[in-house]
């Protein structure tokens, strides 16, 4: 499936249209419109993967849609949408060594590994920006060739197969990777203890530090982000993809470009200030 893109001019047009639905913006001038982000939690059940988009204006950030059951159709929709930044919980890839050793393997030519079986495996299931996740003390990402996150994968990888171009995985362009959990920690929010059901006063504290540190507009979305924990995590997600779309995300250094465009980059970001995401880039 090809992507067709409109002109600057035009989709920001789109954009101020769209905004003049909402009572609340329904004076929204064509340059009070800044960007448009998308966050997707990804999941391999397509009633636990949800969406959600926000409308970035000149002071203010609004949640303007969230599908809470998205299936492969629907999501193939949602990243073909004609936004500035994608972000997707999910890895983008798989890292090089455990790709070698699978071929290697195949072709029964795998060797004896000359370092410690611990190191060595480590290198087939953490890729380097899982490795510097970890260095950050921002979590340990889900091993996508050793976990059952490899099951969210395989599906997004189905599913960016009709991309053309093809997602370059470092995130230089629209989609971008992010992990929810490091990203909140950053901005000093619970990284853990706010998924199932039980956690709702978890994913209620969360919503309120938004709120303070935005003044975000759920749009009426409110009540359905502290219900599921799915949702909350496609908000977070739009949230990078904003950091992402500015500048304001961990890159990959020179050294680490080459490997991030084959297993993938998670994108955290830079600053504790969560209110940055509001000043223009």
């Amino acid at each position: 499936m090809g992507l067709a893109f409109a002109s600057p001019i035009d989709s920001r047009s789109t954009r101020v249209q769209r905004a003049s639905q909402w009572p609340a913006f329904a004076h929204v001038a064509l340059h009070d419109v800044c960007m448009e982000t998308i966050g997707i939690d990804m999941a391999a059940d397509p009633k636990n993967t949800a969406a959600a988009q926000l409308l970035w204006l000149d002071g203010g950030v609004r949640v303007i849609e969230v599908c809470s059951r998205t299936g492969d159709e629907e999501l193939a929709a949602w990243l073909d949408r004609d936004v500035d930044k994608i972000g997707v919980d999910c890895p983008l890839g798989w890292p090089d060594a455990f790709v070698d050793f699978v071929v290697a393997h195949r072709e029964q030519q795998l060797r004896r590994p000359e370092v410690e079986p611990e190191k060595w495996r480590r290198t087939l299931t953490l890729r380097e920006t899982d490795m510097e996740i970890v260095k950050a003390q921002l979590g340990t990402p889900l091993s996508v060739s050793a976990d059952r996150i490899a099951h969210p994968t395989l599906r997004l990888a189905s599913v960016l197969s009709r991309r053309r171009p093809a997602v370059r995985r470092d995130g230089s362009d629209v989609v971008v990777e992010v992990y929810p959990a490091a990203a909140l920690k950053k901005w000093q929010l619970p990284g853990t203890g706010y998924k199932g059901p039980k956690a709702v006063d978890a994913r209620r504290h969360i919503v309120n530090g938004l709120n303070d540190a935005l003044s975000l507009d759920w749009g009426g979305h409110e009540d359905i982000a502290v219900t599921s924990d799915h949702v909350m995590d496609a908000v977070i997600c739009a949230l990078v993809a904003r950091a992402a779309a500015t500048g304001r995300t961990t890159r990959p250094e020179s050294l680490q470009k080459e490997q991030a465009l084959r297993e993938g980059w998670i994108h955290v970001p830079t600053s504790e200030d969560l209110s940055t995401l509001s000043a223009d880039a």
